[in-house]
Parts: structure tokens; sequence; C-alpha cells
């Protein structure tokens, strides 16, 4: 049975693995020398797909055929399909689920198991959340002794410790790919966004907003702060954001670049959640209308959001353009009769009857916004 204080070194090798994704196969070392054994894994398995994707490992095991377990290995796994089976925050003994001869007669230990010298098998499987199973498997060699009785006793002790944070550190993760998701698709805008928390420190800008401090566009980052050179319009910035966190009411602030352009600031609140994210967390979002950015989306694009033709596409962007219907026309050698023709296809492909809310609603599209 395990010593106390050994546990208890176990347990806070769980805990940082919890926090920390790189520790998992730190834990892994650690687990196969606390059994006796050469090789340990961790695994997190989807209850809706069945895939699978191992989170840590010993360096013992082939880096090449974990990576074909993902792939494919994981949907002939035997032994774990009959452990689910068994039911969930169990630990088990691999021949109590599945006896030898029939073990070595699949193709996953010919494949998989026989290469590694995987035979003996020690496992425990728990619910962590989110239609999500935990799996861990601790291994030794043919030619060693079998697991029993007390290893699955120490075992035991150490899974719950071990759901726990395999759940954090599956729900740290997902928010970390959400995040990263999120930030990408707000890098494509053609509108800059700054996110700012207490203080009106920024957070986050996007690559827009990065090329705009580039240019000459009279806007800095300074001691992790935005400034605008009009004096004016940081006035009124500085003031929209003390606002916003004292009544959570948004704001707008016009003002013009150094070309004499108008500029606009949309400045609104951010769910602030708990009181730890309220001290810590965003507070405002930036959006800024950069005349730089305002380019016209192309034919390809809008022909293909809104099922044009090349030529209706064509007189669209004309339109956008601010061109007349009949100089288009004579510009593009159509008489005007086929010009009035493709706009009726446009609006009733479109579901608009006037020219000026035909180019309202594109230019309103979020998708037109992306840097396609």
């Amino acid at each position: 049975m395990l010593n106390l204080e050994r546990l208890s070194e176990i347990i806070s090798v769980i805990h940082d693995a919890s926090l920390e994704q790189g520790k998992w196969d730190t834990l892994a070392d650690e687990l196969a020398a606390t059994f006796e054994a050469e090789n340990c894994c961790f695994q997190i398995r989807d209850i809706v797909t069945g895939m699978a994707y191992v989170v840590g490992k010993t360096p013992t095991l082939d880096a090449s055929l974990v990576e074909d377990y993902e792939t494919w290995y994981y949907k002939d796994d035997l032994l774990i399909k009959r452990a689910l089976q068994s039911g969930l925050n169990k630990v088990f003994i691999g021949s109590e689920l599945i006896d030898d001869q029939e073990l070595v007669a699949t193709d996953f230990f010919q494949s998989f198991c026989e290469p590694q010298c995987l035979f003996h098998t020690l496992g425990g499987s728990q619910d962590i959340g989110d239609n999500c199973i935990g799996v861990i498997k601790i291994y030794r060699p043919k030619d060693r002794k079998a697991f029993v009785s007390a290893d699955k006793h120490n075992l035991a002790l150490i899974l719950p410790h071990l759901k726990r944070a395999m759940g954090l550190s599956h729900q740290i993760w997902s928010m970390s790919q959400g995040q990263t998701i999120t930030y990408s698709a707000i890098d494509q805008l053609s509108l800059g966004v700054i996110i700012v928390g207490l203080g009106g420190v920024v957070r986050f800008a996007n690559k827009t907003v990065e090329r705009m401090l580039q240019s000459d566009f009279g806007m800095a980052i300074r001691h992790g702060r935005l400034i605008i050179q009009d004096t004016k319009a940081q006035q009124a910035v500085q003031k929209a954001l003390e606002n916003v966190q004292k009544t959570s009411a948004g704001a707008m602030v016009p003002w013009r670049d150094k070309l004499d352009r108008p500029v606009s600031l949309l400045i609104t609140p951010l769910n602030r959640g708990t009181k730890a994210m309220r001290l810590s967390g965003p507070v405002a979002a930036i959006f800024i209308n950069n005349p730089e950015e305002r380019r016209k989306p192309s034919e390809t694009v809008i022909g293909a959001i809104y099922g044009l033709t090349p030529a209706e596409a064509k007189l669209t962007k004309a339109l956008l353009e601010g061109r007349h219907l009949q100089d288009y026309a004579e510009q593009s050698g159509i008489s005007l009769h086929t010009a009035k023709t493709q706009l009726k296809q446009i609006f009733m492909k479109t579901g608009h009857g006037r020219q000026s809310d035909l180019l309202r609603d594109i230019m309103a599209n979020p998708v037109l916004r992306m840097r396609l």
C-alpha cells in the first residue's frame, strides 16, 4: 500500500499537471515508477465521437505509434472498450477484462502493444465532464509479474485526484482552443478591435490595429494604454472607458485622422463575470473604423455569398463604388435594358427592391468585413 508521504508527492505532481499541460509526461513517469512499470499514458476520449487523444506519456512509449493510436488504433482497443462497458470511475486489471490468449490474437495487440512490449495492464477510467472520459493505463512487459489487487487498491487511492486534474486540464485546454479560434477570427476583420481591462490597459489588439499603429494614423499604445494624438478624442475615450467601468454604458467617439478622414471608435462593455474576472479580466472592447481598411468586397466574394452570376456581381461591385447604372452600361458595352434586367435579378436573389437597401445590406454583412 502507498504510504502517506508517497501519496502526497504524487498528488502534488497531479496538481501541477492539472494546471500545466506539459506536466502530464512528468506524472506518467512518476506513476510508472510507483507501480514498478516501464510505461504509462493518459488519454481523453470523446463520448460522442469515440475519438481519443493522449495528453501525457512516458518517453518509453513510441511517439509515432502513439500518434497512430490517436488516428486509428483507438478504435480497436478492446481493453478500453470493455473497461468502459464495465462502468466508469473504476480501476481495472487487463486480465480481468480480457484473457491473455484473446488479447494476443487481436490486431491491436500485434500492431500496437507487442512492438512496445506492452502486456500486463493496470488502468482506470473516470467521467471528467463535457462528454469526455479520462483514462490512465500503466503497462508492464510480459516477462514481469502481473498486476495484483494491491496495485488496484493503490491506483484507486490516486484515481479521484486524477479525475479532478484531467477534468480541469481538459477545461483549460478547451478554453484556450476557443480563445485561439476567437482571436484568429477577430484578426481577419478589417475593423480594428482592442480589448481593454481596468484602467484602460490593453489586453488584446487585432492585426488591423497593429497596421494602424505602424502607419501615420495618429494613434499609439504607450505603457499598455491606447493613446490618441487628437486631445479631444483622447479625453472622450478616457471618459467613455471610465463610464463603462462605472455604469456599463457604451459610447461612440468620432474624430479625424491626420489626413482629415472621419474615424469612429465604438466603446462597448463586456460581460465581466465573476468577481475575480472583474478585477483582472476584460472590461470593454473598442471597435475602430479605419478609412484605410474600408475595402470594397471583390466581385468573386459578392457573387459567392449572394449567389450572383459574374455579370450580376460585377454590376453590384460597380454600384458599391458609386457608379450610376447608365454609366456602367455604357462603360461595359451593354444596353441600359440589359443592365436593368441584371439589377432586377440581383434584387430577386438578395431580397431587396431598392439600390440603397441592397448596398446597405452588403456593406453591413460581417462576412464581407473579413480579410478574404
